[in-house]
């Protein structure tokens, strides 16, 4: 059987190649991230982000906390 896992270089090209990917982020990407930043204790993001930087933003925080 093919291993279904990306490496995080595979994972992150893959992301800024999804047409959606650049759409805004979406109000429950917003939600989630102020969250996990809430119990990391980290600032949110500030800016424009991006679907795309919205993923890569959660998934760092998810790691941070030991939720990946």
């Amino acid at each position: 059987r093919r291993s279904l896992w990306l490496s995080q270089r595979t994972y992150t090209t893959l992301w800024d190649t999804i047409v959606s990917g650049n759409e805004p982020i979406t109000g429950a990407q917003a939600s989630y991230l102020a969250t996990l930043c809430e119990e990391a204790g980290v600032e949110l993001p500030t800016g424009d982000l991006t679907k795309a930087d919205a993923s890569r933003q959660i998934d760092e925080m998810k790691a941070k906390l030991g939720r990946a």
